[in-house]
């Protein structure tokens, strides 16, 4: 699908590259590194933004590409942002570090790292990539083959966050990313690309949230990339409740080695456009990952969960569990893939997707997926959509209750059957909290 935006950004990596060219920097590392970057946008050149015919994408259609003149940050130019605009973005009652993005890039005086314990280094990831690519290629890498977003945020975003534990440190306050998106002056398209190393033996929680500022559209597009060593514990959530004028695109891809564990949690509430492509690997006996989600979608929201466990190894299991309700002419996706190696035997997977429609018009697809090349496994998975269970609103209704009361509470459980799960008592009260709202519990 050839579009200004396309142009634009093909634009924007000559300019990048003309720069490239006059910097007198013999490094081979900087060489291979533009070499990286100069392949992604050779395969975003020749492929293009996805259509419907793609078949990861045959349910979101990105046509919005063509209709907003997205401005590419590519300079860390943003307006100064005020610390009362920061502290909206706050959880209440959660003490956390804080690590601040601003179209993308990192903003220092408006995080606070305090004095952190030992073994947890917050940074920028800036110089991180030249000095890894040699040794790291293929893990600062994502996998663009079937994903335009990736292929660009490879080829030209320019900073994001860098989170490294040492081994045997357990960070006992949890991390508050924030991306910031300014749009007071034109709609921006910000890129991060963010690393978290997980030495082994180490514990963490990180929680992810977007905000964007103005009056016009945003597009975040983030990639980030998870290192999840041996018998390492981390836990990620990613709390998606922007305005009706946000679009975001998200790709996470872990390696999970022997004994670590991953828990990963969506929770979309708002914006306009949301995709979340998560991508495990099991690349270690006894690792195991566990991937949740939830969304609330009304007026012409799309949301789009795309999940990949790729078992590698034997003795491994895995959980899946997504939740949606949706209103209005809203659209939902759930494409979870578990691929199961010949080499993965004894592995348990678990997946499961339901959806409530609450609407006739609104929509929702689910595509669960098996591919298994292993024989002594046990691996299940179960999609169900349908409207809000009768008897139980009859059973409500029959004690008194009304009828919109009786829907808010049954819509308010089968939510918190995710949200419940967050292990952060003030994560998990704002969250429920917002759910409350929505449904007028």
């Amino acid at each position: 699908m050839k579009s200004n935006l396309q142009d634009t950004l093909v634009t924007e990596f000559e300019i990048y590259e003309n720069i490239s060219s006059k910097v007198n920097d013999s490094s081979n590392d900087v060489d291979k590194n533009f070499e990286i970057r100069k392949k992604a946008i050779e395969h975003f050149k020749l492929n293009g933004w996805p259509t419907l015919k793609d078949e990861l994408w045959k349910y979101t259609p990105v046509n919005f590409v063509n209709k907003i003149d997205f401005k590419l940050t590519i300079n860390p130019d943003f307006r100064k942002i005020v610390e009362d605009e920061v502290n909206k973005c706050l959880i209440n009652g959660l003490d956390a570090y804080r690590v601040v993005l601003v179209n993308g890039f990192y903003d220092e005086s408006h995080s606070d790292i305090g004095d952190p314990e030992l073994g947890i280094k917050i940074n920028s990831t800036k110089d991180y990539t030249n000095q890894h690519v040699n040794a790291d290629s293929d893990f600062l890498t994502p996998d663009y083959s079937e994903h335009p977003f990736a292929a660009v945020n490879t080829a030209l975003s320019q900073d994001g966050f860098l989170i490294t534990v040492s081994a045997g440190s357990e960070i006992k306050k949890p991390i508050h990313i924030i991306n910031i998106v300014d749009t007071d002056a034109e709609p921006i398209f910000a890129q991060a690309k963010n690393f978290v190393i997980m030495a082994p033996n180490s514990k963490a929680s990180i929680i992810e949230t977007n905000r964007t500022l103005g009056y016009n559209e945003s597009l975040i597009s983030s990639v980030t990339k998870i290192e999840v060593g041996e018998g390492a514990k981390l836990h990620l959530y990613k709390i998606q409740d922007d305005t009706d004028r946000a679009y975001s695109v998200s790709v996470i891809e872990t390696n999970c080695r022997k004994d670590s564990q991953f828990t990963q949690m969506n929770v979309t509430l708002g914006g306009r456009f949301v995709r979340n492509d998560v991508r495990v690997k099991l690349l270690g006996e006894n690792s195991y990952p566990s991937l949740e989600g939830v969304f609330v979608s009304k007026k012409d929201m799309l949301v789009d969960n795309h999940t990949f466990l790729d078992h590698a190894v034997p003795n491994c299991p895995s959980n899946e569990l997504y939740r949606a309700v949706l209103d209005d002419k809203s659209k939902g996706v759930f494409n979870g893939k578990i691929l199961v190696r010949q080499d993965a035997q004894k592995t348990n997977a678990y997946q499961s997707s339901k959806a409530v429609l609450l609407s006739d018009s609104a929509v929702m697809n689910s595509k669960p997926e098996l591919e298994i090349y292993a024989d002594d496994v046990k691996c299940s998975h179960g999609a169900s959509t349908g409207s809000i269970d009768e008897e139980a609103l009859f059973y409500l209704r029959s004690r008194g209750i009304s009828e919109a009361k009786a829907r808010a509470l049954l819509l308010n459980a089968f939510v918190h059957e995710i949200t419940n799960r967050i292990h952060i008592s003030e994560l998990r009260e704002y969250v429920n909290q917002r759910v409350d709202e929505i449904f007028h519990v």
